[in-house]
Parts: C-alpha cells; sequence; structure tokens
C-alpha cells in the first residue's frame, strides 16, 4: 500500500489546487512518531523521531510545511524512498491519536486538508482500540447497535479541535480497502487518491440555511460539525459531497404560486442578509461562506424556483429520485448508531410504504385512468 500511494501522490503534485502557494508535510508513524524537514536548501529530507508519544512537541515547528514549488526536488526523494524506508520494520504497533494529534499541531496555524494511511488498529496512547468481536448473543438484540458506536470519545472531541481551527465532523470521508492486496486494490486506491488530491476544494466554510414563511428546515444530514441549530461547519466541502435537509411546511402560509430556493456562497465575513431575504418574497435561504484554494473571495447565488401545486400526482412526478435515496440511506445510517439493523431495514421499508400508501390514496384512485 505505501508504494501505490507515494507513487500516485508523486504523479498528483502538479495538479494540486492552489499552486504556487501549496504547502506540503509528512509525518509517519509506527509506536514512534517520524517528522521530516524538507527545507528547500536540502538534498534530502531529515528524519526526526519523537518516542515520548504521551507529551507531543513538534522538533522544527517552522520547516515541517513547506512550499511544494520551493522544495520539490526533496519531496521527490522523500516519495521515492518511502517505500523502501519501512520495508524490513517489524515494529507493528500504530501510536495513531498522537500521530493525528501531531497533525493537528502542526496544521492548526493554516489549515488544509489531513489525508491519513492506516492498515492496523490503534493500539499505542490516546485513542487506541481494542478490537471488538461481534458477540452472537449481541447480535439482533437492542444491544447490537453498540458495536457501531466509537468506544473512545477521543475521536469525536478530535475532531470538535480540528473544526475550531479552520471523516464526519471535519467533512471528511472513509475510504475502506478490506483485505488490502495491491494486485486487487492499486487501481482503486489509486484513482481514490488522485481524485482526493486534484479535486477542486473550498475551505473554511460555514453554511446556514433561512427560509421564508412556511417552510423550515429541522434537520441536516452529511459530513459536518452543527455548531449551533442551524450553522454547518464544513472544513473542508468538494463536488463529491452531498447534504440532505429536512423541511417541514406550515400549509396555512403557503399561499404563493412560486417559492425561491436561494443557494449563496460567502467567503467575506459580511453579508445584507435583511435586503436579500426581502426582495423575493417566500425564499430561503443558503449562505455558505469559503475560501477558495487559490485564496480568492467570491460571492455566488444559486436560485431555484419551486411551484406550489394542489395536484398531488404532480409532486410524485416531479419527486427526484436520487434525491430521496440519498435522504433514506443517511436515516438509516444514522439509525444504526441506535437501533439493531433488523429495525433499521424494517424503517426504511415503512417509509417506502407508506410513501407508496399516501400515493394510492389520495391520488391514484381518483386518477387512475390519467395515470395508467
Amino acid at each position: 500500500m505505501l508504494e501505490v500511494v507515494s507513487k500516485t501522490i508523486k504523479s498528483c503534485l502538479d495538479e494540486l489546487s492552489g499552486l504556487p502557494r501549496t504547502q506540503i508535510g509528512f509525518l509517519t508513524f509506527d509506536s514512534t512518531l517520524h517528522f521530516y524537514n524538507m527545507k528547500s536548501s536540502l538534498t534530502q529530507p531529515q528524519m526526526m523521531v519523537v518516542s515520548d508519544i504521551d507529551e507531543i512537541f513538534l522538533p522544527l515547528p517552522d520547516d515541517l510545511l513547506v512550499n511544494l514549488s520551493e522544495s520539490r526536488s526533496v519531496i521527490d526523494v522523500f516519495l521515492d524512498s518511502l517505500p523502501s524506508m519501512f520495508l524490513d520494520n517489524g515494529n507493528v504497533e500504530s501510536a495513531f491519536g498522537p500521530a493525528l494529534k501531531a497533525a493537528f499541531m502542526v496544521m492548526s496555524q493554516l489549515g488544509g486538508k489531513l489525508l491519513i494511511f492506516q492498515s492496523t488498529l490503534p493500539s499505542l496512547g490516546v485513542g487506541r482500540l481494542k478490537l471488538r468481536k461481534s458477540d452472537p448473543h449481541v447480535s439482533g438484540t437492542d444491544k447490537e447497535h453498540a458495536l457501531r458506536v466509537p468506544e473512545d470519545l477521543f475521536y469525536k472531541q478530535m475532531a470538535a479541535d480540528l473544526t475550531k481551527n479552520p471523516c464526519k465532523y471535519t467533512g471528511g470521508q472513509v475510504y475502506y480497502y478490506p483485505n488490502f492486496h495491491v494486485a486487487l486494490h492499486h487501481q482503486k486506491l489509486r484513482y481514490e487518491l488522485s481524485r482526493d488530491l486534484t479535486r477542486e476544494t473550498a475551505w473554511e466554510a460555514v453554511m446556514r440555511i433561512r427560509c421564508g414563511k412556511g417552510v423550515r428546515f429541522t434537520t441536516y444530514h452529511g459530513h459536518f460539525m452543527l455548531r449551533s441549530t442551524d450553522l454547518m461547519a464544513l472544513p473542508a466541502v468538494d463536488c463529491d459531497k452531498a447534504f440532505a435537509m429536512q423541511l417541514s411546511l406550515r400549509t396555512h402560509y403557503l399561499q404563493l404560486r412560486l417559492y425561491f430556493f436561494k443557494l449563496l456562497y460567502f467567503l467575506d465575513l459580511f453579508e445584507d442578509i435583511h435586503s436579500i431575504r426581502n426582495s423575493c418574497q417566500g425564499a430561503s435561504l443558503a449562505s455558505i461562506r469559503h475560501t477558495s484554494s487559490s485564496g480568492e473571495r467570491r460571492i455566488r447565488v444559486h436560485t431555484a424556483a419551486v411551484p406550489v401545486v394542489t395536484d398531488l400526482g404532480e409532486m410524485y412526478r416531479q419527486a427526484d429520485t436520487g434525491a430521496i435515496v440519498s435522504l433514506l440511506s443517511r436515516l438509516a445510517i444514522e439509525k444504526t448508531l441506535s437501533s439493531k439493523l433488523e429495525d433499521v431495514r424494517h424503517s426504511v421499508q415503512l417509509r417506502i410504504v407508506k410513501s407508496l400508501k399516501e400515493y394510492r390514496s389520495l391520488y391514484a384512485v381518483q386518477h387512475r385512468s390519467g395515470q395508467g
């Protein structure tokens, strides 16, 4: 896996967004932490080992993140030599938690994206985990969901710390390669890593949805940190990410023929929401503040007009199947953290059956000939 990762990263260096401002750094770990000095004045990287994983410190705080363009030759040497550096390493311990804290310390002043490649269960320091075997007596019972709940709160707290310095709470994702084998998985790993490194990303984003009369967003689903009842923190967001929201309607307010949903992208720290909100009656505004990879400040407005109809069949014809499946999937995944899988499957089936039942009872009987 290390060889595939090294070659893929090297092949993507010229395509990273943000050049020539891009900064990059590397950290490896087993039972100790290995930092790398890659100053442009060096001919090859210098490894610095920190063995105290309980009291972590940065050996060279100013030289662990370097400018990619200026230190390109040193970075190339490092990536070429990385697979052979640990080829005969018999240390199978994993100080993953301390390594995560160290990476946070390195990035805290600038922010950015953190990619972690992990092949063993964390075994040392904070965040260490024990292998939890599935108990046959627990499977199918009300205690089954406990196996899917994080055993250590360290990771959720770490995610909260990371979002304060602008996989779920940090807007990230997990790529899983069970029983990794180079011959079987190297193409998939190469593609997914290349895509993750080169796709356009917005940084330090904050999103909030505001609604006009008659519409109210009640719940939010996706990879983000909900800082308040309606403020979504998105440290990194890209075109491959999707978010689902559930809304409630107050029918006595739905007297308009059209409802406008405006999606605004903000980077600057100011906006006149009041004037925008009053510009079209019945508006819902999703404001997103973010930084582009090039450091530009932009404001984008996307408006969608949603008609209010009295014909239920028209609503069913215009329903977005992909969006419905996406929402149901998110609801099911979240429910697995508190219920057994059998109950989760049943809840999804029940929601679908209820939707079809409503369609049949309220529309299909009256318009059978028209619907076919």
